[in-house]
């Protein structure tokens, strides 16, 4: 196999190892509709924010690779949701 299918093929597999990290589903699954925009005590970000900031993330790596005009957004702000006090359960 040359070497390009070999990468493409261990990057294809690593997005489903289940030792490199928990899945979404796993994650989310018995997580009380009330707490989902809680910040547990002790932790920087409730789960909603945490799910946000992928949604964010994901978006801009699209941008990237999409636009030839793309502008970097400010770190780390541009890469998280704003208006903390109007979420649910903030």
């Amino acid at each position: 196999m040359s070497p390009d299918p070999m990468i493409r093929d261990i990057l294809a597999r690593s997005l489903g190892w289940p030792e490199a990290h928990v899945s979404f589903d796993d994650a989310a699954r018995d997580l009380p509709a009330q707490h989902r925009g809680v910040r547990p005590a002790g932790l920087a970000h409730s789960p909603w924010e945490i799910v946000e900031h992928i949604r964010i993330v994901q978006r801009d790596i699209l941008e990237f690779s999409l636009d030839g005009e793309y502008e970097e957004r400010e770190w780390p702000a541009g890469h998280w949701p704003k208006g903390i006090s109007e979420r649910p359960g903030s």
